[in-house]
């Protein structure tokens, strides 16, 4: 069941239109293509169709994957498995786009059956991403990395970037963060050699998404101003949404839970970003800003639509996210939900969304007056971060705070915030290499702009570093990093 090969005029320039180009100008040539092969090549037309789906899964354009997948339903049943497989993926998600998630199942359960029977990158990938809308995360990344498996073997270099995206979505919903995020780079390295720009962005968006869930904010920040100037220019709806989500990542770690509402919601006021699978996938983000910030009323309807779909799901770790929003809105049965999302993150992959868990359970027993209670889970989330590889991250940073809060401390722990002077000048062996390079250059006197020349950096990233220099040393104020710094 092979990718059909282009021999239908104008297949191949529709998909090079797709990888740099206007998507919706794809979108026209695609069908255009499928109306001119539909007598004589069901298959091909079938795949020119699930193609121009996914310009407009990347467009946001659920509308016209509703007139897509009218297409393909035009088709009736098919005898070729690739016809087969290409019409139950237009069809499936269709459905899914549209949020009609009990319909999208059989036909997009049916292209993972299909797949599983062919050695192709094309359809690998895209059965990869039927699995992700089933909620099948592992299945989901298995298939992903089967695709890039055949397309490095195969040396299929303009397949092999949308495959590393794929992987990169499927790690980041497995909870794999510094893995999604390797994937992106690789990806985002063949993507620009190929000239792939439209991958290029999503890459970026990826990547910032990656690094954002982590709350590393100097890894997010230059991903986020590569990919701003092009989404707008280029209509890609999907990658906007993925900066959003990743901005709304950053809002909550750095405390700031009403921007963070703000980046995840439509002018009508919704749960979004506005692409319905990245605001599906955001929702359990959007609940924890919601109900931080006091919106509780659209932290329960976000909390009702994931939760609608995380049940039928097979992935422990989407089934965890929604025991999670249950907690933080239940508060008289927070208990037994956190329990209920620690166990559920057990059995997934997610060390660092387990120590997410682990933090806000011990924050809201320390808030409910029970101290002695939040020291273990607050204990564990230390180290659970730790363990992720994260124990420098702003959120390993807020479980040790919460931890002192709650009148216990680890040993070499960081100081309380406030406490920069007790801490003196060996506190700024805690920072990273290029954070204590600024350090440095501020303690001099240097401005963001003139720190930013000598850097090769944007000031907005030098203003980024100094903020997650303050937070981990403690401090406020240039003039304490210069006393820090011994100026």
């Amino acid at each position: 069941m092979p990718r059909p090969a282009p021999r239908i005029t104008g297949l191949l320039r529709a998909e090079n239109e797709l990888c740099d180009g206007s998507l919706a100008v794809a979108c026209r040539m695609l069908v255009d293509v499928a109306d001119h092969s539909a007598s004589v090549a069901p298959g091909v037309a079938l795949y020119a169709l699930a193609q121009a789906g996914e310009a407009a899964d990347a467009l946001g354009d659920v509308a016209f994957r509703e007139e897509i997948a009218c297409r393909a339903l035009a088709f009736g049943r098919q005898r070729d498995p690739a016809a087969q497989f290409w019409h139950a993926h237009a069809i499936g998600m269709a459905a899914a786009m549209q949020g009609r998630h009990e319909l999208a199942a059989g036909p997009l359960r049916r292209v993972v059956r299909l797949a599983r029977r062919v050695d192709d990158c094309t359809v690998r990938a895209s059965a990869s991403i039927a699995a992700l809308m089933l909620g099948d995360d592992r299945l989901a990344c298995d298939l992903a990395a089967q695709a890039v498996a055949i397309a490095r073997r195969r040396d299929e270099v303009i397949q092999e970037p949308r495959a590393l995206a794929i992987l990169a979505h499927c790690e980041i919903a497995l909870g794999r963060y510094p893995a999604a995020l390797a994937t992106s780079l690789d990806g985002l390295r063949l993507a620009g050699a190929a000239g792939q720009l439209n991958r290029v962005v999503e890459l970026h968006a990826l990547a910032a998404l990656a690094a954002a869930l982590q709350g590393d904010e100097e890894t997010a920040l230059p991903h986020l101003e590569s990919l701003s100037a092009e989404v707008d220019r280029r209509g890609l709806t999907r990658p906007a949404a993925l900066a959003s989500w990743a901005m709304a990542c950053l809002d909550l770690a750095a405390d700031r839970p009403a921007d963070a509402v703000a980046r995840l919601r439509t002018p009508t006021g919704a749960a979004a970003p506005v692409h319905p699978a990245v605001r599906l996938l955001a929702a359990p983000y959007f609940v924890e800003a919601a109900v931080r910030a006091g919106r509780l009323d659209a932290a329960r309807r976000a909390a009702d639509g994931y939760e609608r779909w995380a049940r039928r799901a097979p992935s422990p770790a989407r089934q965890a996210l929604a025991a999670r929003c249950r907690a933080l809105l239940l508060q008289n049965e927070a208990d037994h939900h956190f329990a209920a999302a620690v166990r559920l993150h057990m059995a997934g992959d997610s060390a660092f969304e387990l120590a997410r868990t682990q933090l806000l359970l011990g924050h809201h027993l320390r808030r409910g007056r029970r101290p002695r209670d939040a020291r273990e889970p607050l204990r564990e989330a230390v180290h659970t971060f730790e363990r992720a590889g994260a124990g420098a991250s702003r959120w390993a940073d807020h479980a040790r705070v919460e931890l002192r809060a709650a009148g216990d401390a680890l040993p070499g722990s960081a100081p309380a915030a406030g406490g920069a002077a007790a801490g003196g000048p060996d506190t700024l062996s805690e920072l990273t290499a290029q954070q204590l390079q600024i350090s440095r250059l501020v303690a001099g006197g240097a401005t963001n702009r003139e720190i930013a020349a000598r850097l090769l950096i944007s000031p907005r990233t030098v203003d980024g570093h100094l903020r997650n220099i303050f937070n981990r040393l403690g401090i406020r104020s240039r003039v304490e990093l210069a006393r820090l710094a011994g100026v």
